[in-house]
């Protein structure tokens, strides 16, 4: 699960002139155990700043009949730049900030977990939470850490996931 996020977190920061992130294990632990604590508790929140340990986090939560696989969720969060985003921009956009962490060029390590949550209609809600080491998207350095490298909205915005 955690491994297939990266890939697809890579292939949008690389399109985005980022470098690839690593895979961390605590972080993923972490990230697991927080999605579960939302899930059971019927909450969506982020996790305190406290308890994250120098993290940015996105979190995202869909009951399905199939649970959306890690690329898929990745893949919703990266969709946010195809409303406009404005490259030339150095704040934060707010309506943006799943993409801006996702690809976030001064960010070097990445941990996600999901828990599932079965309902009485045979559905499935999965929560996935992923963390970001370190942060990014917070007060300026937008222009240099967001970059539109190679991205075109033309071939990179199908918004059917």
């Amino acid at each position: 699960f955690a491994s297939d996020g990266v890939k697809a977190a890579n292939d949008f920061r690389s399109r985005h002139n980022a470098p690839p992130l690593k895979l961390n294990a605590e972080m993923s632990k972490e990230a697991e155990e927080w999605a579960k604590h939302l899930s059971e508790n019927d909450i969506f929140e982020h996790s305190p700043a406290d308890k994250r340990k120098n993290q940015g986090e996105n979190i995202a939560a869909a009951c399905n009949a199939k649970p959306e696989d890690a690329a898929a969720v990745t893949q919703r969060w990266y969709n946010e730049v195809c409303d406009g985003y404005d490259f030339s921009r150095n704040d934060k956009d707010w309506n943006a900030s799943h993409f801006t962490a996702l690809v976030w060029k001064g960010t070097t390590d990445m941990g996600l977990g999901f828990y599932d949550k079965k309902q009485p209609d045979g559905t499935v809600c999965r929560t996935m939470v992923a963390r970001y080491r370190p942060p990014g998207n917070a007060g300026g350095g937008f222009k240099e850490n967001v970059q539109k490298g190679s991205f075109d909205p033309s071939k990179h915005c199908n918004k059917k996931t």
